[in-house]
């Protein structure tokens, strides 16, 4: 279980750089509550996703 809490950090991570990064591009102010909202809004889908998938 702490291995898959550890991906999910790593991805969320992932995720936000790109998210970061293109927004940078666009012109856009990345701050660190950006890095937050999105690591955070990718964390709570992935548990939806998941919490939906082990219902069935």
């Amino acid at each position: 279980m702490g291995q898959a809490i550890i991906l999910l950090l790593v991805l969320a991570a992932i995720v936000a750089y790109v998210v970061a990064r293109t927004r940078r591009r666009m012109g856009l102010i990345v701050t660190g509550k950006t890095w937050l909202w999105v690591m955070t809004g990718f964390v709570v889908i992935v548990l939806l996703m998941y919490e939906i998938s082990a219902r069935r």
